[in-house]
């Protein structure tokens, strides 16, 4: 038994080797590419068996390059992840925009921004108040959505077109009357209606919305029929209030109906960014 227990044990310590030296493989064949260099025979056919794997893993090392370089760490890459730089800087810098894109919506939702966020910030200052900041806030705009914070402190990307009010019968930007405090609607995200109750960090939802929700502008939004309409909230989000920030950015398709009480964007040390028209204004 003892000795059937012993050759189980060495088989599965073979096959840990031979996953570990498949994986290193894999990792090899990433490394040789980047840098251009010469792929053996064995090696091309890996590759061509296993493309997806070994395509992330390339995408997952130059990410990590592009990640030392927008927090000015480039100079302390190690010298093959700088020839890997050297060969590969046109996708490098894409990787870079792309991921300057998302970080836009953090600096129009104002999240509280870690330190290595701070530097990516302050280091692409003009570039995020120039052009990916306006650009992202367009492309929402066009698509009817508002980014917003939620009370977790993390960005959110919310419908704020028609469907608002179809759904739930309240408008985005409209003031309401909650069962925990006045608030501000903000638009649905997940199937769910979402709310900033003054006095929060952010944006929140309830598992059901009932009689007790009442416009606080009622002379602004005129005989509304009030939909309501149950939601679920996940297992682990046992609380009726399901936490989940400050308002600064937000669009529709058709400017004339944008109001004009952005926030604004803040950096911190820095002018503010010119203020953002957010949340659609009915009439």
């Amino acid at each position: 038994m003892i000795k059937i227990v012993r050759v189980a044990i060495s088989v599965l310590l073979l096959l840990s080797c031979l996953l570990l030296l498949a994986g290193c493989g894999e990792e090899n064949i990433a490394s040789k590419m980047l840098l251009k260099q010469e792929l053996s025979q064995d090696e091309q056919k890996k590759y061509a068996e296993n493309k997806a794997e070994i395509d992330k893993i390339i995408s997952d090392q130059l990410s990590k390059i592009a990640d030392s370089i927008m927090v000015g760490k480039e100079e302390k890459l190690e010298d093959r992840d700088k020839a890997k730089l050297a060969n590969n800087r046109q996708e490098v810098e894409r990787i870079i925009g792309q991921k300057l894109s998302d970080f836009s919506l953090k600096i129009m939702t104002g999240v509280d921004l870690k330190d290595d966020d701070k530097k990516i910030r302050d280091r692409y200052i003009h570039r995020l108040q120039t052009e990916f900041v306006p650009v992202t806030e367009e492309k929402l705009r066009q698509e009817n959505k508002a980014a917003y914070k939620r009370s977790n402190g993390n960005p959110g990307v919310f419908d704020v077109s028609d469907s608002v009010y179809e759904k739930f019968g309240f408008h985005p930007g409209e003031r309401i009357k909650t069962k925990w405090g006045n608030a501000k609607v903000i638009g649905i995200l997940d199937n769910h209606l979402w709310f900033h109750v003054d006095g929060k960090k952010g944006a929140s939802f309830w598992s059901t919305i009932d009689q007790t929700f009442k416009s606080l502008e009622p002379e602004k939004y005129p005989k509304q029929s009030r939909k309501m309409q149950a939601k679920l909230i996940a297992a682990e989000k046992k609380e009726s209030f399901a936490q989940s920030g400050p308002p600064t950015s937000a669009a529709t398709s058709k400017p004339s109906q944008i109001s004009g009480n952005g926030e604004g964007i803040y950096f911190e040390g820095f002018e503010p960014v010119p203020r953002i028209p957010y949340l659609k204004e009915v009439k």
